[in-house]
C-alpha cells in the first residue's frame, strides 16, 4: 500500500484501482463469514 500514498491529491487511476480492488476482495471474501458468524 505504500505505493499507493503519494503526496498528489490526484492519485492515479491504476494505483487508486489497485489498493481498492484488494480492500474489495478482501471485504467480500470476510463479509460471508461475518454473516455466518451472526447467524
Amino acid at each position: 500500500n505504500s505505493v499507493c500514498i503519494s503526496r498528489d491529491p490526484r492519485p492515479k487511476l491504476p494505483c487508486t484501482l489497485e489498493c481498492v480492488l484488494p480492500i474489495e476482495v478482501g471485504v467480500v471474501s470476510v463479509e460471508p463469514r461475518v454473516v455466518s458468524v451472526e447467524l
